[in-house]
């Protein structure tokens, strides 16, 4: 994957293509590219090779875990962290929490608040 020379970038970690739609349709508006990935080798990857300012995890999805995910993050230029999930898992959105995240944010709020975080994230990336 390539992205445009100063191009900030979203991580999506999740499955979900249909999602994904979503993502990219916040993250257009604001000249972000979005990278979306399911596997530590790629989350490492994108992370090392892209100005990653959001990192945006679906909380279905259990691998790698939360603890590898906030480890892999870079820990002089930290993005923001936001994890989203269904508002009746509470156990998975305290774990969330409990990992570190940012934010944490039932499904429907995060699609709500989306465009607003990714907004934050851009404005913390280019200082």
């Amino acid at each position: 994957m390539t992205t445009e020379t100063g191009a900030l970038a979203a991580l999506f970690i999740s499955p979900d293509l249909l999602f994904a739609g979503k993502i990219q349709a916040a993250a257009g508006p604001l000249g972000m590219r979005v990278f979306q990935e399911t596997s530590l080798p790629a989350i490492e990857r994108t992370l090392a090779e892209q100005p990653v300012v959001a990192v945006l995890l679906d909380l279905n999805i259990t691998t790698p875990t939360l603890a590898e995910v906030m480890g892999s993050l870079p820990v002089a230029s930290r993005p923001l962290t936001v994890a989203f999930g269904p508002h009746v898992n509470t156990q998975r959105l305290e774990e969330a929490r409990t990992a570190g995240f940012d934010h944490v944010l039932p499904r429907s709020r995060f699609v709500n608040e989306l465009p607003e975080l990714l907004k934050t994230a851009c404005n913390r990336g280019a200082v």
